[in-house]
């Protein structure tokens, strides 16, 4: 792939994770509008305290999303989709909004795709978020140590037509223990909500889950799998031969001061 057509996959990555927010995450705490998408819940963690901006080079709206997280007086977190500037740097740092990482934005070409194998004394298939979607909230915000009304946003499946969400899971006996979403927007498919529950890890659960989530996405006929890695989770991606075009940064504040 050239040099064009990376900037360009960047682009959809980073538009695509905005999406995905903007479709799957519609409770009365979320604030949605043409400039971003914000969450506050007022809980001490940065994901429950998020907002993503639409545009990066958007600075206006850049310090008014700052403005009303740092409001708030609790950890909170920004995403951009696109490049770190000195510009943005400008903007977030009289708030407090550091950069926290960089996060590998990343795809995959279906057209070699074989499916995952599970690993022994595990089980995996996809689930019914209607009977199950609490179990794999539950499962996939101990994985992520993230609270359970940021994780339970991504427990449903009600999109727009043309637009499909799948729920998969790892299981330890009848422990769900592993967890992955693959969304299809109509022209490219995407993983998300991978999370393996601590005591789990490094088994190859989050591989086989993710993979699970990809096949999904070949069987509708996507040419491709894009995601979102951390940089812990990279190395586990680039093995199953997902490469990186770019990086979206996360800037995060911690008050010195929270209420407590």
């Amino acid at each position: 792939m050239d040099e064009v057509n990376k900037q360009e996959l960047y682009r959809l990555i980073g538009d695509q994770f905005v999406q995905v927010f903007r479709l799957m995450g519609r409770v009365e705490s979320v604030d949605c509008r043409d400039e971003w998408w914000s969450l506050i819940t007022h809980l001490p963690h940065p994901f429950a305290n998020f907002g993503i901006l639409s545009k990066a080079s958007d600075l206006d709206s850049l310090n008014q999303l700052a403005g009303l997280l740092a409001e708030v007086n609790q950890p909170a977190g920004i995403m951009l989709p696109g490049v770190e500037t000195d510009e943005i740097r400008t903007v977030l740092e009289p708030y407090g909004f550091l950069m926290a990482e960089q996060m590998p934005a990343m795809w995959i070409p279906l057209d070699e795709w074989s499916d995952p194998s599970c690993p022994d004394g595990f089980s995996m298939r996809a689930i019914d978020i209607e009977q199950e979607g609490d179990t794999w909230v539950e499962a996939m915000c101990e994985g992520y140590e993230i609270p359970t009304p940021v994780g339970a946003m991504f427990g449903h499946q009600e999109l727009p037509e043309g637009m499909a969400v799948e729920h998969f899971a790892v299981f330890n006996d009848d422990q769900m223990v592993a967890t992955s979403m693959s969304f299809h927007d109509g022209t490219m498919g995407g993983v998300y909500c991978v999370a393996t529950r601590k005591e789990f890890r490094r088994r190859g659960l989050g591989e086989a889950v993710t993979g699970l989530a990809v096949s999904a996405l070949r069987n509708t006929g996507a040419s491709m799998a894009v995601l979102q890695a951390s940089l812990v989770g990279a190395p586990v991606y680039e093995r199953m031969g997902f490469k990186s075009v770019g990086t979206l940064p996360l800037y995060v504040r911690i008050p010195e001061s929270p209420p407590t």
